[in-house]
């Protein structure tokens, strides 16, 4: 259930609602990068490792994982083959469902009979909704989070001819795809400037040195301690010197700065991803039992948040449409 929500009232709310997003390179599978169009993403509380490398299709640029190859085959494990829990078959298998996304065509995508997919929280048949309007992939960074078997992703394309943002978060059981939420933001939505994430390509968040990594617990805390300054400014969130956020696509201040007081953020999921140093976190925006669908990206180098990204839906939900991590 959702009500659309002026933000003319609510502009304070979201002044400060930084996101983070990854880069995939060829160090994801330690091969050279190919051109294809692909992302996903992984449920539960956990974040998926990105890296990055950037190919030209036409007039889009494709940021992929070298595990897969046009067209959505994988090189070592087959388009049939059960995908793995590992960083390349999460890849692969994210890249696959972004590949059959983008032509339209389901089959393609290692999604199991019984899979549930949402799109800004209401229920969608595989093949019905934005599978039926996509275009070809133009930005594709993801996160892998081999714990919870599953990917994030933060994806530009165009819906119509239309540029729109998607974070896509994927969750694998017993070898296929079984969990799909598609948070989508368009002309109107929060801060959203698709040319933005567009204009970010070269950032790289590709696997980091051992030495610079945080652990899944430092990625998962300063993720919660972002969404709990907005209502407890006790609460000191690790930024780094420097630390830039980009909110719809947007730059906006830096990320100590303009955070305002007395906003709730409930309804919380996690992914982690320790070897590219990136945490997610879909929330509900400015209420405990309401707020506005969000997800914001977090990167961590040494311990400190660098960069934040986000993508919030102007309109204001009961739910996400799926179940509340315990």
């Amino acid at each position: 259930m959702k009500m659309r929500f002026g933000f003319a009232s609510f502009s304070l709310l979201l002044a400060c609602s930084g996101g983070a997003v990854t880069e995939q390179a060829a160090s994801e599978s330690g091969g050279a990068t190919s051109a294809t169009t692909g992302a996903s993403s992984g449920a539960g509380g956990g974040a998926t490792s990105s890296s990055s490398a950037s190919s030209s299709v036409g007039a889009s640029t494709t940021i992929t994982a070298s595990s897969t190859t046009a067209g959505g085959g994988t090189t070592g494990e087959g388009a049939g083959d059960p995908v793995s829990c590992t960083r390349a078959g999460l890849a692969a298998a994210t890249q696959a469902y972004l590949a059959a996304l983008s032509t339209h065509d389901p089959a393609g995508a290692p999604v199991t009979s019984s899979a549930k997919y949402t799109e800004n929280t209401e229920e969608v048949a595989i093949g019905e909704g934005l599978w039926k309007t996509a275009g070809p992939i133009k930005l594709h960074r993801y996160l892998v989070d081999t714990e919870q078997c599953g990917t994030m992703s933060e994806v530009v394309l165009p819906e119509d001819g239309v540029d729109v943002i998607m974070g896509l978060r994927l969750k694998v059981e017993s070898g296929g795809i079984t969990e799909a939420e598609a948070i989508i933001t368009r002309d109107g939505d929060w801060l959203f400037d698709a040319q933005g994430y567009l204009d970010s390509k070269d950032q790289t968040w590709d696997v980091l040195p051992e030495d610079q990594r945080s652990t899944r617990e430092q990625l998962l805390a300063a993720a919660k301690a972002y969404f709990d300054v907005f209502n407890d400014k006790s609460v000191k969130p690790p930024f780094g010197e420097g630390c830039e956020r980009l909110e719809g696509g947007q730059a906006t201040a830096p990320c100590p700065v303009g955070i305002p007081d007395g906003v709730v953020i409930g309804n919380r999921r996690y992914l982690a991803d320790v070897e590219a140093g990136v945490s997610v976190g879909i929330v509900l925006f400015g209420g405990e039992s309401s707020g506005l669908l969000d997800a914001h990206f977090f990167r961590l180098i040494d311990g400190t948040i660098r960069n934040v990204h986000s993508m919030t839906v102007d309109s204001r939900f009961t739910t996400t449409g799926w179940p509340e991590a315990p």
